[in-house]
């Protein structure tokens, strides 16, 4: 089986999957737009061929470049575990008639007031939210929502550009930062409560679990750095808070079309009240 996998040398956990993919007997076709001699030594070698594209952003380009590849004839799978390139990797499978998530489904997660929309509409409860394109948007939805508000950029992953906003006075580096890294903002009402995760496997929910950073926030840094934070798996619930937030889990699963695996992650309120935050189809690798 060939499978098309978008940059497969970055970030640093990428090489892991493709040998992998390549040890259970996949034929791994590697695109990305680093030079085949900057690619990691364990991608090399794991690769069955490599196409260089100049840059993986301009879609289009990447589209036709692979259409005219003769090594992607007959591809089964296309692959990307980076955040930043599932739109490509889904406009690739429609180009090339192969099966898996679509563009509407990839935008979805994206963009994430795309996907509170799509929570709303199902009837799970999420932050109070809005998007802005502006600074001036920012602070009318800020103002808006009141403080503490979460401002992060829209379409980034791992909490990415994110911050606290606890007073007016905080809300110009967050709003500074934010664009930083994209062309829209999300803004989101700070919800109070205990961090809880869910997965969500063959459309069953796995135990509950529950994170507990050092921080107030469970942050990049939090994420990613060693010692920054507890899991607990499974959570110290109640039966009925349990099967209510895993409910929840499935009905979110639902709702966004999802298939294969996700993790749902939720706010639980001093009061038990539940909030989803996001769905997650490619859960970062974190300790």
């Amino acid at each position: 089986m060939k499978v098309l996998f978008l940059s497969p040398g970055y970030p640093s956990e990428m090489p892991h999957f493709v040998r992998g993919l390549s040890e259970v007997g996949a034929a791994v076709l590697g695109v990305g737009d680093q030079p085949t001699s900057a690619l990691p030594e364990l991608t090399r070698r794991q690769l069955a061929g490599y196409l260089q594209v100049a840059s993986l952003w301009d879609e289009a380009a990447v589209v036709a470049a692979i259409r005219d590849w003769p090594e992607a004839a007959d591809v089964a799978r296309v692959e990307c575990l980076w955040e930043p390139g599932v739109v490509l990797a889904a406009r690739l499978r429609e180009a090339l008639g192969v099966t898996g998530l679509d563009v509407a489904g990839a935008l979805r997660f994206r963009n994430k007031e795309l996907m509170k929309q799509t929570l709303d509409a199902a009837g799970i409860r999420t932050p109070r939210h809005a998007a802005a394109t502006t600074v001036a948007e920012v602070w009318s939805a800020a103002e808006r929502l009141g403080f503490p508000v979460i401002v992060k950029p829209s379409k980034q992953g791992s909490t990415v550009g994110l911050s606290l906003v606890k007073d007016p006075a905080e809300l110009p580096a967050a709003i500074e930062e934010a664009f930083r890294h994209d062309d829209e903002v999300m803004l989101e009402a700070f919800v109070p409560g205990r961090e809880l995760t869910v997965g969500i496997l063959g459309g069953e929910a796995l135990p509950v679990g529950e994170i507990i950073p050092v921080k107030e926030l469970y942050d990049y840094e939090c994420k990613y750095t060693p010692g920054m934070a507890r899991e607990i798996f499974p959570a110290d619930l109640t039966p009925e808070q349990t099967a209510e937030v895993q409910r929840l889990a499935k009905l979110a699963f639902g709702a966004l079309k999802l298939g294969g695996c996700a993790r749902i992650d939720f706010r639980m309120t001093p009061e038990g009240a539940f909030y989803c935050l996001e769905a997650n189809t490619l859960p970062g690798m974190t300790e």
